[in-house]
């Protein structure tokens, strides 16, 4: 990775006591656990081949064999939501530059979530609005009108 994405990557195999503790601190580092992924054969030869990617900025990750092979984060406090796109289609392009991602003509791209086959994207953001939680009855008008969770 160059430029605005160039970063550090940490194998899980071979991280540091510290540099975990401080990935974890940033809340950048996954774990081994999850009871689904383990049910699903997920978590077979951990840590093998599984690392965590951030960029010097702390705006880009990248997990590596996580739950999908590749989960590229990009991540910007405020509402330039444009500025994180733009961000994550650099990382991918970058990505795409050494690694070809799994694609079947009829299924899409190929990944681990039956949720993402296809596009192989999901897209998440959060926003933070205070004054809402003081009435719940408004959190779930919101919630089912436009069919979100919370």
């Amino acid at each position: 990775m160059t430029g605005k994405s160039k970063g550090t990557y940490y194998s899980l195999t071979d991280i540091s006591e510290d540099d975990r503790k401080k990935l974890l601190e940033y809340d950048f580092l996954f774990e081994e656990g999850d009871q689904n992924q383990e049910a699903a054969g997920m978590n077979r030869d951990w840590p093998e081949g599984r690392g965590v990617f951030h960029n010097n900025a702390k705006s880009l990750l990248i997990w590596v064999n996580e739950e999908d092979h590749v989960r590229i984060i990009s991540q910007k406090d405020g509402s330039d939501i444009k500025a994180v796109w733009k961000r994550l289609c650099i990382a991918n392009a970058d990505i795409e530059k050494s690694v070809k991602y799994a694609r079947d003509s009829k299924l899409g791209f190929l990944t681990v979530c039956p949720s993402n086959i296809g596009t192989a994207m999901s897209a998440t953001i959060q926003v933070d609005l205070p004054f809402l939680a003081e009435n719940i009855d408004s959190i779930r008008t919101i919630v089912k009108k436009y069919h979100l969770n919370v």
